[in-house]
């Protein structure tokens, strides 16, 4: 599933862990405080503040960040297909009232990303699309 690679060439700052942690936590808090609507914005936040001073936090940001967007693009594609089987058969309604549950491993790999941050380690989400390169 999830994947850690050993620590990146120069070993990075407290400084850099801290901001590359904040890439995924901050991604977590948001997904619970605004339904996940906003989840995107520390990543996206971080990285274009931060790309340019650091290779790690700028990678970890990337991955939160490609990771948010994959997560709702499956997110929406679930939802349509659970909205036309609403209007095919019934099957629909209870589709969609699983929907919910897909936070919980989303924050469960948002807070992986953020010990393996910590650690000086470099991340990788399972089933993330790799959008932002």
């Amino acid at each position: 599933m999830e994947t850690t690679n050993p620590t990146p060439a120069a070993e990075p700052t407290p400084d850099e862990r801290t901001w590359a942690m904040l890439s995924h936590l901050g991604a977590v808090i948001l997904l619970f405080l605004s339904g996940g609507v906003a989840a995107f914005l520390c990543p996206l936040v971080i990285w274009l503040v931060k790309k340019d001073e650091s290779e790690f936090i700028a990678e970890h940001a990337k991955e939160s960040l490609n990771f948010q967007i994959s997560f709702w693009l499956i997110l929406f594609i679930y939802a349509c297909i659970s909205g036309l089987l609403v209007c095919l058969a019934g099957l629909g309604i209870l589709l969609l009232l699983l929907l919910p549950l897909f936070i919980v491993p989303a924050a469960f790999f948002g807070v992986m990303a953020s010990i393996a941050a910590n650690r000086g380690e470099i991340y990788r989400y399972p089933y993330a699309l790799r959008l932002i390169a």
